[in-house]
């Protein structure tokens, strides 16, 4: 017996490898050797909860995330031996381990909020307070009355104990810091050093303004830039402060006392005579603080008090200092200073922390890299540890990142969920569920009721719990609201019951999306039966904050007209901003999203200029930032990042009443930041300029960077361009260093045979002996033979990736079914520090050695399509935008992927280059155009069938059907035991689904939507005949979660499938002459299923499907028909043609009526009544490429077409994978034809894989 929550369940043991398929009753359904087991089947006589159990497909091959982790004996007495099976366990956890953040490093935003809550709370008290005191009157404070102790001579208190030991160990820790800094002489190892005390930190502040000063003054090293940072910093530190006035006190004191003493001497020589007086005792002087002491030490053992000077002299000679921080220092600017990062909070952070204390439901607005990540963290972490967060996220690379960070915070606790992988702990409950919003309302739903490991009576690591049910919610970049998975997401919104945290990028309508959360929540606190009045309502916060922490600087890339040589041209914001735009009272998001850098500021200021009356005195920097007296004055001189922000509103200020009242200066000023004439450039035609800009970032300390091309194509030729370049431009300067390598490995091997007693042998007989023995003249595999010459890396020096980095990376690529040779073009990347990550269901274990290594910061360049544009919080200091990418580059997603750039926290500035653009297409990126969030429509035909198979799956429900007769025994069994342990049904429940049907986001923005669509959902279905009038279900349980799966995204190929399975049992099943391990008949299933799902019309002089199938043939080529083909192809025709027919015969309400053509499949011109017609001409591109096995397109297809391709090789693989895991189900009819789509399946991933391995295969230049 097996606890689980409390619930005994009753187990048996495997006797087979997990891994493997346990032995099975006829009639069997194989499965190739190196992909998922077979299936079980269900007739057997076992007992309740028996080994049946099933294993779904996934993009990822299951067994490349398990593991043996021992094994385990039995004895079977039936058989009369031992057995020993396998354990297995997913990997899973060591995956997030690797992937997460240096241990320790991980922000807990708990600790910073503790701190400076109070102040918060107080603040608000003060202004609570001060808004009903009358003007003038202050509260009386009583004064608390303090109580003397008696008897002074007791023992230590234990708090006095305590003092006295942690004194101790300051003086142990202030020693040990001491003997760290006299062995440390280098500038960056003493910015690396960490300081247990704060006269540590006072000695490695000086020593390094000691270091920079010197290196200044010997003409090299250091700048001025360092000095002043140092400086700046080190007088902020309160003990340097402190210890400085005292010095300077005591200083004063005995330049006093010496003339005192010479003043006495001179009085008592002229009193000698008379009569001597009772002398005073001198006034001790005050005894120095610890730190006066420690700082007096310093200055007398060392030159630290001269560097101090020198730097103060060096400072106060600079005349020009707000030009010279807005210009050379713009990345130092506090908080950025690396030698005074302290962290504080914002207002706005503060707002929203202080919200989720209170449970309350926050709409957070605000630019990328402004700080929402930690209110996310903070949400999660400050949550009961028996409650569960629901965390939403857009992209499965995102997900793995957030997973990997809290898998780290939360010890574990956490369950993550995508399109390509599920896992959930087995040992307790998760804290945080963490995926994309598609996968995650799959999961949630459990259409099948239980599947997996948990048919077995266990809980299933791959397999959620399923339930709506959760403590709270997070949505991390709410506005793809509007983008591929934005119905989905709206669906969770409305079916999770809790507070909400949504976090977004800027929006337009950031206002009307706050009123349409708190409608929903409203409506949630309606059904659960409360009134909805302001004593418990939740009343929605919505913040909007719209300075991004780090601005961002633009470049363009400029071409010379007398060569073929690039520049990066710096590019000013005002150049975008015309007058007209600038002068609009509509367009005020516009100028707030006009960000400049301090560089920017400083160059517009010195243009305004140049327009007389446009400025007076005040506006200049210099008043700005240092007032000659009051309040403001500045006696460090030194500008923070904040107060640029302050300088760039007034600038902005001036703009625009300039642009109001003399817009044709304005336009002059404007005209003056143009850059040169730009041309549009395809992203193939880049090659020329990709490895100079690339070579200039570099050299500008620009890098690391992530370059964008939407076209997987195109980013992976990009990165095969770079990558060769390289390698061609290490060949010109060193030609001879490859063969270097060889001849130096060559020459150690030699050496260790002979010192191992192995030297070349004369005899042939005992060199081929040598060579079976693993001796072998050749073998140099403990060489690094491959490696790339340093001045052709663009990672940092002590960056490269080391020969068993390598080794280590390729090692587990192969343990995922990703096995590259040591040269490939990939792995060859990596070296040069260059790296792909694009969204392929391929190579999964290397996108993520490239997270890894790009959190590392093992990688200068990272090119990608989509895929890391959402949210990815990696190290890039850059964003490159490549090429023309034409409409699919939309203003949203060119804002998030230039958020990618300077990241808070993990550098101190961004940049953003345009390549190969036209000026009109970044002067509309410059702009930042900010998008409304009105949501993709969450309406589907069949959302009905949610609710239905909820209904069906649960045990206490009145339409539950696995108790009937029809159905297995074994299931229900199961399934009855794993409800109880789950305590999840019904995952969804009536109040989830009228909830989700309600008005979508779309209609409250006034877009318009089809009213009572839940109602309009049942009469659907029920038309269909899956249901009958009380919601029961009326067909196969297995068809219907197939067809509900597929009904979110692809309603028409789901009901269409399902009409047609009889025909598909009739061919496949049911006649005893097919075999699923007959590749014939595997194809001809492909081709059945192609028709079906891959209906696209066939192009002018290429041949069709059906000729290639030969079930329709040219009379004039008299090739023979398949018949057999034929008949298949005719009966499915009439399935979805008869369907298509009784689809439109649907009774629904008028405003309904378009809800029918979502059923229909395309191309279907032909009547019914046409019996034994084959259709309309339909493309054969996709069974082409899975019949012919090819590896890859042939060299003469476009770009275009293989896009196309691969992307309805992936549509028809999804559709497969899903059909897959629902019809495999041990309680069908149709459960046999899951031989064939396993089959298909595998096909599938193994052609994509193919184009992935023609993609990144690439020969090496080195090689000569």
């Amino acid at each position: 017996m097996s606890q689980y929550n409390g619930v005994s369940l009753p187990t048996r043991e495997p006797a087979q490898n997990p891994t493997e398929a346990p032995s099975m009753t006829s009639p069997p359904i194989p499965t190739s050797s190196d992909e998922d087991p077979p299936l079980l089947d269900d007739n057997l006589s076992l007992d309740p909860v028996s080994v049946v159990r099933t294993y779904d497909r996934y993009w990822i091959d299951r067994r490349s995330v398990q593991y043996t982790s021992g094994f385990k004996k039995e004895y079977d007495f039936a058989l009369k031996k031992a057995t020993r099976t396998n354990k297995v366990s997913s990997a899973i956890p060591l995956i997030l381990r690797d992937m997460g953040p240096p241990p320790g490093s991980v922000f807990d935003p708990r600790v910073v909020w503790e701190k400076e809550k109070p102040a918060y709370l107080a603040k608000l008290k003060g202004e609570a307070a001060a808004a009903l005191t009358p003007t003038g009157s202050t509260p009386a404070q009583r004064q608390p009355r303090t109580k003397t102790k008696k008897g002074s001579n007791k023992k230590a208190t234990k708090a006095e104990l305590i003092a006295q030991n942690s004194k101790r160990l300051e003086k142990k820790s202030h020693a040990k810091d001491s003997e760290k800094m006299e062995n440390n002489n280098c500038l960056e190892s003493l910015q690396n050093s960490t300081v247990e005390t704060g006269v540590g930190k006072l000695q490695r502040m000086l020593k390094m303004l000691h270091i920079t000063a010197a290196e200044f003054e010997a003409g090299g090293g250091a700048g001025e830039e360092e000095i002043f940072d140092i400086l700046w910093a080190l007088e902020k530190i309160p003990a340097f402060t402190q210890a400085s006035e005292e010095l300077a006190l005591e200083k004063q004191r005995r330049k006093t006392e010496k003339k005192e003493t010479k003043k006495n001497k001179e009085a008592s020589s002229k009193s000698s005579s008379s009569k001597s007086k009772k002398s005073k005792s001198p006034v001790p002087p005050p005894a120095l603080s610890e730190n006066a002491e420690a700082l007096k030490f310093l200055y007398e053992s060392n030159d630290y008090k001269d560097s101090v000077k020198f730097a103060r002299k060096l400072l106060q000679k600079r005349a020009d200092i707000v030009n010279f921080q807005l210009t050379n220092m713009s990345d130092r600017l506090p908080p950025l200073s690396k030698y005074n990062r302290t962290f504080k909070l914002e207002e706005w952070q503060c707002q929203v922390l202080s919200a989720i204390d209170d449970k309350r439901s926050t709409i957070v607005s605000a630019p990328t890299s402004s700080g929402k990540t930690l209110l996310s963290t903070y949400t999660c972490a400050n949550i009961d540890p028996s409650s569960t967060v629901l965390f939403v996220l857009p992209s499965e690379v995102l997900v793995w990142q957030v997973a990997a960070t809290y898998y780290q915070f939360f010890e574990g606790n956490v369950t993550l969920c995508t399109d390509s992988i599920v896992f959930q702990d087995q040992g307790g409950k998760a804290q945080v569920y963490i995926g994309t919003p598609r996968a995650l309302e799959t999961a949630l739903t459990k259409a099948r009721g239980i599947a997996g490991q948990e048919m077995a009576g266990e809980r299933e690591f791959m397999i959620l719990d399923g339930g709506f049910s959760f403590a709270y919610l997070v949505l991390d970049e709410v506005h793809t609201l509007n983008g591929p998975e934005g119905d989905a997401l709206q669906r969770i919104v409305r079916a999770t019951n809790c507070p909400v945290l949504a976090l977004s990028a800027t929006i337009g309508n950031a206002t009307q999306l706050r009123e349409w959360f708190q409608l929903v929540r409203d409506e949630h606190l309606s059904i659960m039966g409360s009134f909805v009045i302001a004593g418990n309502r939740d009343e929605v916060l919505g913040v909007e904050h719209v300075a991004r922490f780090i601005n961002l600087q633009r470049y363009v890339v400029v071409k010379d007209a007398t060569s073929s040589s690039t520049s990066l041209q710096k590019l000013h914001p005002v150049a975008a901003m015309t007058a007209s735009r600038l002068s609009s009272t509509q367009d005020t998001s516009l100028i707030s999203a006009l960000s400049m850098t301090p560089g920017d500021l400083i160059s517009l200021y010195h243009k305004m200029k140049e327009f007389p009356g446009l400025l007076c005195d005040e506006d200049s920097p210099d008043k700005f930032f240092f007032p000659q007296e009051g309040e403001t004055s500045n006696k460090e001189k030194q500008i923070s990042l904040p107060q640029t922000k302050l300088y760039e509103n007034k600038l902005k200020e001036l703009l625009i009443d300039f642009a109001t009242s003399d817009p044709d200066n304005y336009e002059n000023l404007r005209h003056s930041f143009d850059p040169p004439p730009l041309e549009k450039i395809d992203s193939l035609d880049i090659s020329d300029e990709l490895y100079g800009v690339v070579t200039e970032l570099k050299e500008k300390k620009l890098l690391p960077a992530v370059a964008f091309q939407l076209s997987t194509f195109g980013a992976f030729h990009m990165f095969k361009t770079l990558l060769k370049s390289l390698e061609v431009a290490q060949n010109a300067k060193y030609p001879e260093f490859r063969n270097e390598l060889r001849q130096k490995a060559k020459e150690k091997s030699q050496m260790r045979k002979v010192a191992d007693g192995k030297a070349e042998k004369t005899n042939k007989k005992d060199g081929e002996d040598d060579a079976q023995a693993g001796f072998d003249e050749a073998d140099m595999s403990l060489e690094d033979i491959f490696q790339p010459h340093p001045s052709f890396v663009l990672s940092p020096a002590n960056s490269h990736l080391s020969l068993q980095e390598i080794k280590g990376i390729r090692e587990a690529m192969e343990k995922a079914g990703e096995k590259l040779d040591e040269n490939h073009a990939l792995i060859r990347g990596l070296r040069r520090g260059i790296a792909i990550y694009t969204n392929e269901v391929g190579f999964a274990c290397y996108r993520r050695q490239v997270q890894i290594l790009s959190q590392r910061g093992k990688l200068a360049v990272v090119f990608s399509d989509e895929a890391l544009a959402y949210g990815v919080n990696m190290p890039f200091r850059s964003c490159v935008f490549c090429g023309d990418m034409g409409p699919a580059l939309t203003p949203l997603i060119a804002q998030q992927m230039q958020g990618r750039a300077g990241r808070r926290g993990m550098d101190v500035q961004g940049n953003i280059v345009y390549l190969g653009m036209e000026w009109d297409t970044i002067e509309n990126l410059m702009l930042g155009q900010i998008s409304n969030v009105t949501g993709s429509n969450p309406h589907y035909p069949l959302i009905a069938l949610q609710r239905a198979l909820a209904m069906s799956n649960d045990p206490d429900d009145a339409n539950f059907v696995h108790g009937k007769s029809t159905t297995s025994s074994t299931f229900e069994t199961a399934l009855l035991q794993m409800a109880k342990a789950q305590n999840c049904v019904p995952t969804v429940s009536e109040e989830n689904i009228v909830h989700m049907t309600n008005a979508p986001l779309a209609a409250f923005c006034g877009i318009e939507a089809t009213p009572n669509y839940y109602d309009v959902s049942k009469e659907i279905i029920r038309q269909l005949e899956y249901v009958d009038a009380d919601m029961q279900l009326t067909s196969d349980h297995n068809v219907l979660s197939m067809v509900w799966e597929l009904s979110v995204e692809y309603p028409a190929e789901s009901v269409n499938l399902a009409a047609s399975l009889p025909s598909f049992y009739r061919h496949f099943v049911a006649n005893q002459r097919r075999s699923s391990l007959n590749i014939g008949d595997q194809n001809a299933f492909m081709a059945a299923f192609l028709q079906i799902i891959d209906r696209v019309p066939c192009a002018d002089e290429s041949v069709s499907l059906q000729r290639y199938l030969k079930v329709e043939v040219e009379e004039r080529t008299g090739k023979l028909i398949d018949e057999s083909g034929k008949e298949l192809f005719v009966d499915i025709h009439a399935d979805i043609s008869l369907l298509k027919a009784k689809v439109e015969a649907f009774s629904l309400p008028a405003e309904a009526e378009e809800e029918k053509l979502k059923l229909i499949l395309g191309c279907l011109e032909v009547d019914v009544g046409d019996v034994g017609d084959v259709g309309v001409p339909l493309d054969s591109g996709v069974y082409e490429l899975l019949r012919t096995k090819q590896q890859g397109f042939e060299a003469d297809v476009s770009i275009a077409r293989r896009n196309e391709l691969k992307s309805r090789l992936f549509r028809f693989g999804e559709i497969l994978r899903v059909f897959n895991n629902n019809i495999q189900q041990p309680h069908s009819k149709y459960r046999e034809l899951a031989a064939y789509s396993n089959k298909c399946f595998t096909a599938v991933r193994y052609s994509l894989m193919d184009i992935l391995t023609q993609l990144t295969n690439q020969d090496d230049e080195c090689e000569i």
